[in-house]
């Protein structure tokens, strides 16, 4: 009776590690394609122009205005860094269409990855660096860490975007 009973058992754990070990090694297969209707709303869905806002930090169409007359020493020495050529200190005056344009897609025309005509200033190079190197207090991004505050990635495709707004 015994002998009978220790095989029933030993059969029973087999087939449980067994199922086990298959369930927790296939990997997860999606039901349906995941559309950007299923992806969470984010607090900062219009990146550079949700802090930029005169409540957060002052608006761009006014921090453009100011670069026209000059541009601040950390802005102007990372540009020169990072291979400016030519720079003046002084930003053009686009601030009549900074106040209307989508942001950072408008820069972007000018500061993409080729810079020509904005003398070497490639905007997500140069970006990336003054958050980081901003003082603490001004920092956005590096103190949280987050970088879908300004990008959103397409679950789609698995690119990672840049979020683009008006002000």
């Amino acid at each position: 009776m015994r002998k009978p009973l220790i095989v029933l058992v030993i059969a029973a754990l087999a087939i449980a590690v067994g199922t086990s070990v298959a369930v927790l090694t296939q990997q997860p297969q999606p039901t349906q394609p995941i559309v950007a209707a299923q992806v969470p709303k984010v607090p900062l869905a219009k990146g550079c122009v949700d802090c930029h806002n005169d409540t957060i930090a002052t608006k761009l169409s006014k921090v453009i205005t100011a670069w026209k007359d000059k541009v601040p020493d950390l802005a102007l020495e990372i540009g020169k860094k990072a291979g400016g050529k030519d720079l003046t200190g002084k930003h053009p005056d686009v601030a009549a269409a900074v106040a209307k344009e989508e942001l950072p897609t408008f820069c972007l025309t000018f500061h993409g990855g080729k810079a020509e005509g904005a003398r070497g200033v490639i905007f997500s190079r140069d970006i990336h660096l003054m958050e980081f190197l901003l003082p603490k207090k001004l920092q956005i991004m590096a103190e949280s860490g987050l970088c879908t505050a300004c990008h959103i990635l397409d679950l789609g495709t698995g690119e990672m975007k840049v979020k683009t707004g008006k002000e």
